[in-house]
């Protein structure tokens, strides 16, 4: 499994926050969708050797609360992949 979680900085699920997640050797796609109420994307991958992965984060649709677009990156493994990653507020476009 390739698993993101996104926060706030409060630790609080965000959801609707949508998720894209790169292979960086192939430049395929390995999972593009939004966070469930528990802050929680997941897909299924099908494991063929370590994959360098991008992992892209952003939630700016209002009138909810927006955030800064956030990236990290990480290495897909036998064993899969999950990362927390932690929204911050975008105080220029909320205001």
């Amino acid at each position: 499994y390739v698993t993101v979680r996104v926060v706030d900085q409060s630790l609080n699920p965000i959801e609707g926050a949508q998720v894209w997640v790169y292979n960086i050797t192939d430049g395929s796609v390995i999972m593009n969708k939004a966070t469930g109420a528990n802050g929680v994307a997941q897909a299924t991958v099908n494991y063929t050797g370590d994959k360098q992965l991008q992992v892209n984060v952003r939630k700016s649709t209002p009138p909810a609360t927006r955030y800064l677009p956030s990236t990290t990156y990480g290495v897909l493994t036998s064993a899969g992949f999950s990362t927390t990653v932690v929204l911050y507020p975008d105080l220029v476009a909320s205001s």
